[in-house]
């Protein structure tokens, strides 16, 4: 119910009808009814969809930045792990009712033209990730003192990874990493290169998940 403070031509305060009054600053103000708004409500949902999927994505590449860093260039976007972000958030997301989780294997940690491996393959023994792959042709994007990177990540609440930088070159044709720290854990791995002089770099590669063998 709305006051009359000062007769019937003056101002008034509190509900009348579908307006309120009420003084501010010493004059007498009418504003309408507040509504609760229906994109609002709306939108609650989708606004925690999307912040899942920045802190999930966030937690990932800065893990991982020490080689997402050299995967990816400055840009408008600012640093390479910005860079890496918008390049990743459209792909990389399941999203079923409202859980969120990451699709990795679709994350790209390294973009580039230096030619993948051929044959590679991956086993775990004794602590260790054991890589085996094939000769190629020498080429401007393919040269035997190509590094080869390597990330283990262990999708964790604040994300645990594992990243080695230059665990070869690409004419050693094997490469071993000690795992031995975290023997027995399972996560996701992924293979990037880079030319010798760090210019060029290639897409990054996932090659699935792999349970890190105890040692004998």
């Amino acid at each position: 119910m709305g006051i009359l403070e000062t007769g019937i031509l003056g101002g008034f305060r509190k509900k009348a009808g579908a307006v309120n009054g009420r003084k501010h600053r010493g004059q007498d103000l009418i504003t309408g009814l507040y509504r609760i708004s229906g994109k609002v409500k709306e939108g609650t949902p989708k606004r925690l969809v999307t912040r899942k999927k920045f802190a999930l994505l966030n937690v990932f590449l800065n893990s991982a930045a020490s080689l997402v860093n050299i995967g990816f260039k400055k840009s408008k976007h600012g640093t390479p792990v910005n860079t890496a972000y918008s390049f990743n958030y459209d792909h990389a997301f399941i999203v079923e009712d409202e859980v969120v989780k990451l699709d990795f294997a679709k994350l790209v940690i390294s973009r580039g033209h230096v030619e993948e491996l051929e044959g590679f393959q991956m086993v775990s023994e004794n602590g260790h990730i054991n890589m085996s792959w094939l000769e190629q042709p020498q080429s401007r994007l393919c040269q035997y003192t190509d590094k080869i990177n390597f990330l283990f990540y262990r999708a964790l609440k604040k994300g645990d990874a594992t990243c080695v930088h230059s665990i070869g070159e690409r004419g050693d044709s094997t490469a071993s990493v000690d795992m031995r720290h975290i023997a027995g854990k399972t996560g996701h791995c992924y293979l990037s290169l880079s030319s010798a002089d760090g210019k060029l770099q290639g897409d990054s590669i996932y090659l699935g998940t792999i349970k890190v063998a105890k040692s004998l």
